[in-house]
């Protein structure tokens, strides 16, 4: 699985009436070709990123067709992890084509010494730059940007009132969004468990504040595209395929 074929149609392709191809994912090696009744399309219209992701296609020619060779970076990945993605996505918008090492979670590689070594907490993303790691999604596309974005790309702006706004929204997006939706959904398809009500009440009032971010404006972040706007149409783009597995 190339960068080059992780086109943006695999986190938005519900906007023009498809399914996304995609699974949920975490550091678990469950399979997910489970049935989920999570019905999140009318969550989804209701926050209204349906018509603003869909310009995610489109950022002036933003997604490089020639891509940059960077051989330094090492990027072990799950395809079906969301996390993942969203690191995939953010490395074509910034241009650059990283190594790509899939993660066989099933046999434990991600428990291995080597893997242990460099990244203790054994979880997928896990971005390897000549040495240095770093994973947890989030920190891996601000890093992204700010080694090979613009001197100040819109997608991480360097204004400190700019970009605390971008991380307060990926913070809500790891800490409430893409929490809450795990929670709902994540026992169900590794468990077995039963759908809680409860779970999707706090799901549905995550997406309610979500609709708050975007109220007179195109993007959660303000006025441009930005890594949270990456981040979190993952998180949603996940939420709708869940029901539809």
């Amino acid at each position: 699985m190339g960068i080059g074929k992780v086109e943006l149609e695999e986190v938005n392709s519900h906007l023009r009436g498809g399914r996304v191809e995609n699974r949920l994912g975490k550091t678990n090696p469950s399979s997910l070709d489970r049935d989920s009744n999570l019905d999140l399309p009318v969550l989804i219209s209701r926050a209204q990123h349906d018509q603003r992701v869909s310009q995610l296609r489109h950022r002036g020619g933003m997604f490089c067709c020639h891509p940059k060779v960077t051989m330094s970076l090492d990027f072990y990945y799950v395809p079906l992890s969301p996390p993942c993605r969203s690191v995939l996505l953010v490395a074509k918008a910034v241009g650059i084509k990283m190594n790509l090492k899939l993660v066989d979670l099933g046999s434990g590689e991600n428990l291995t010494p080597q893997y242990l070594k460099m990244n203790p907490q054994h979880t997928v993303p896990t971005l390897n730059d000549n040495g240095f790691s770093l994973w947890e999604s989030r920190a891996i596309l601000g890093y992204l940007v700010n080694k090979f974005g613009e001197s100040d790309d819109p997608l991480y702006p360097r204004d400190p009132k700019k970009r605390a706004l971008v991380d307060q929204r990926l913070y809500f997006d790891i800490g409430t969004l893409y929490q809450r939706f795990g929670d709902y959904c994540y026992p169900v398809i590794f468990n077995g468990a039963e759908f809680e009500p409860e779970k999707l009440a706090k799901l549905e009032e995550a997406v309610q504040f979500l609709d708050k971010f975007l109220e007179g404006q195109q993007w959660v972040a303000g006025s441009n595209l930005t890594i949270a706007d990456i981040s979190i149409v993952v998180t949603l783009s996940s939420a709708e395929v869940s029901h539809s597995v």
